[in-house]
Formats: C-alpha cells, sequence, structure tokens
C-alpha cells in the first residue's frame, strides 16, 4: 500500500505534464503566423504530436496559402518542406484516429497544398471517407465532393453514393453552398 501511495504522486505528474504538453504544442502552433513557424513546431515536436496537432498544423498552412493572392502563393515550397512530409507521414499513420470532420478537412486542406491524388496518403484518405459517407453531416459530404472533383471523380460510384445521400437528406439541407458544390 506504501509503494502506490509513492508511485501515486509520480505518474499524477507524468499524466499532467504530458497534457500540458500537448496543450503547449497546439498553443505553440496557433500562435504561428507563417509557415516556417509551423514547421519549426512541428520538427521540435515529432515523437509528441497528436492527431490534432497533425490537424491544426495541415489547416494553419493550408490558411496562410488560401490569404495570399493566386500569385503570391508558395504552396511548391511549402510542398518539399521536409516537414510537410512528415506531416503527411503522420496524417496517414492516424487516419484511423480522425474524426469524420477532421478526415474530410485534412483531405481537403493536402489536395488545396497540391498533394498528388497517386499518393497513398491522399488514396487511404479517400478510402476512409468512403467508408464514413453515410454518416458524414452535409458540409463535409459538400467538401468530400469538392475533393472527389479535384481528382476527376466526379463520374465514380461513390459520387453516385453522395448523390443518393444528398436525395434522402434533401428536406434538412437549409444552406445553398452545400448544393451548389454537389451540382
Amino acid at each position: 500500500m506504501h509503494r502506490l501511495r509513492c508511485v501515486n504522486p509520480c505518474l499524477t505528474r507524468l499524466l499532467h505534464c504530458g497534457a500540458a504538453n500537448r496543450t503547449q504544442i497546439l498553443e505553440g502552433l496557433r500562435v504561428c503566423s507563417n509557415e516556417d513557424q509551423v514547421f519549426d513546431v512541428v520538427s521540435r515536436n515529432k515523437a509528441k504530436l497528436t492527431v490534432d496537432h497533425v490537424s491544426c498544423a495541415v489547416r494553419m498552412l493550408w490558411q496562410f496559402q488560401k490569404e495570399r493572392p493566386e500569385l503570391l502563393r508558395t504552396i511548391d515550397l511549402t510542398k518539399t518542406h521536409p516537414q510537410f512530409l512528415t506531416l503527411q507521414v503522420l496524417a496517414e499513420n492516424k487516419i484511423a484516429l480522425m474524426s469524420d470532420l477532421m478526415l474530410i478537412d485534412i483531405l481537403y486542406a493536402f489536395l488545396r497544398l497540391k498533394v498528388e491524388p497517386h499518393e497513398s496518403l491522399v488514396q487511404q484518405m479517400v478510402s476512409e471517407a468512403w467508408l464514413r459517407v453515410d454518416r458524414l453531416p452535409l458540409p463535409s459530404l459538400s467538401k468530400f465532393s469538392v475533393c472527389l472533383k479535384d481528382q476527376h471523380l466526379q463520374n465514380s460510384p461513390l459520387m453516385g453514393r453522395i448523390a443518393s445521400i444528398l436525395d434522402q437528406r434533401l428536406s434538412s439541407i437549409n444552406n445553398a453552398r452545400i448544393l451548389t458544390a454537389l451540382m
């Protein structure tokens, strides 16, 4: 009994530090103001990155690009950065841990950052999204259909499945933007 009392504070400290560390990494990502800072946080914390960290980093990289005019975007520099490959590998390894919304958002961001449709990350994410397609909310379903169009899969059986789901849920659509992506 005495040994357990001694071990308990150590375990509590370790678990608290782990949670605090994860929060610090997320905060570190959120305060980044450019791609290099995001990549710096990723390189310093590779072994500790969770699916939330990967999602945050990828979405931020796309956000930085999206805020620039088309001619000033540096997608090729971002895509060739060594830490971008790290993010791709981490995302691929954590697909099963992603929520439905996160899966579609990360797939969308990676495609916007010009990850090729033939790369295993994109293929695995599309396959996983196909398995989850029936439970996707309409905004995510709409974004997923945009991802499929980007990959020239608008005539695929998967797009037919999305159209079928849309037909079933048509009465619950209250946002025209959802429909425009599916047309």
